[in-house]
Parts: structure tokens; sequence; C-alpha cells
């Protein structure tokens, strides 16, 4: 028989130690009582997520060209976290740097 112990500090004066023996614990088998079938939708759509995110990237040829406001967004981001100086984010806009 395993007990929980719990230290109720915020609801006593004093520090006081409760043991809860497991037989008292309740134990939920679907969480957020949420129907069968939700649960196994959620499934469903977690796995296919990760094969997506565990997946190939595509070829750089198949890639939709990048917007020029997506370039700026880019550009604006990395800056501001210090990844690329600014003569390197210049280059992220440039128009014959990028067809070459």
């Amino acid at each position: 028989m395993n007990a929980c112990k719990c230290t109720l500090q915020d609801a006593t004066p004093s520090p006081a130690i409760v043991e809860v023996h497991d037989e008292e614990i309740m134990a939920f088998d679907r969480p957020y009582d949420l129907p069968r079938e939700v649960l196994k939708a959620a499934d469903k759509i977690r796995l296919r997520l990760d094969k997506i995110l565990d997946g190939p990237l595509a070829p750089e040829e198949q890639l939709p060209p990048l917007a020029d406001q997506t370039r700026e967004r880019t550009k604006a981001f990395a800056l501001r976290k210090g990844w690329l100086t600014a003569r390197q984010a210049d280059l992220l806009t440039d128009p014959e740097f990028l067809q070459e």
C-alpha cells in the first residue's frame, strides 16, 4: 500500500502532512472526460502531424517562391535575434543575389 504524502502549506497556519492511500485516489481512463471518438480522432491527427514533422523536406525546386513580405519578416527576425549581420540580412532581400 503506497501512500501519497502532500504538504498543505497554504491551507493551514503550519505545514501539515496528509497521507492519501492509493485506494482513495480517483483515476480516469479518459482525460477531460471526452468521448472515445474524440480521443480517437485526436490521436489520428497527432499521428498524421508526427508523420509530417518526421518526414523528409520537399526538394527546393518544389517549394513556392518566398513573398517579399516573408523575406522582410525573416530579415527583421534574424537581425533581432543576432543570427545575421546587417550585410547578411540585406542579401535576403537583394533580388540579384536571390537569382544567382
